[in-house]
């Protein structure tokens, strides 16, 4: 059985090529993605094992993968948020919210409670 068919994304970080292997083009996609949201690099484009190259440029998953993921943030911003609780980071003190879904152990427990939506 073979092994899957790497793609290579390459990229600018810091006035420097570098590329990271991929087990497909669309985590190629996915992480190209990642690089131009967080600002951490500037994807190039991608290679292909056969000798393919696409310019990111002219990347059409690319363009694909980045409305997916614009659609996503929409839908999780028209979304309630979910309850939260204030609490201390336990080596300063730091206030800080989390949802009241986070393990009750985590951090200590704050004085203010954060304020009720509604």
């Amino acid at each position: 059985m073979a092994g899957p068919e790497y793609v290579a994304l390459w990229y600018m970080r810091s006035h420097s090529p570098g590329y990271e292997l991929c087990v497909d083009e669309r985590e190629a996609a996915g992480c190209a993605w990642a690089m131009q949201d967080s600002g951490s690099a500037a994807p190039l484009g991608v290679q292909f094992s056969d000798g393919r190259l696409i310019d990111a440029d002219h990347w059409p998953l690319l363009d694909q993968v980045t409305r997916e993921y614009h659609a996503a943030d929409e839908h999780r911003a028209s979304e309630p948020e979910p309850p939260q609780r204030n609490i201390c980071d336990p080596f300063g003190g730091r206030d800080l919210t989390v949802a009241e879904s986070e393990p009750a152990w985590l951090g200590k427990p704050a004085t203010a409670e954060p304020p009720r939506a509604g």
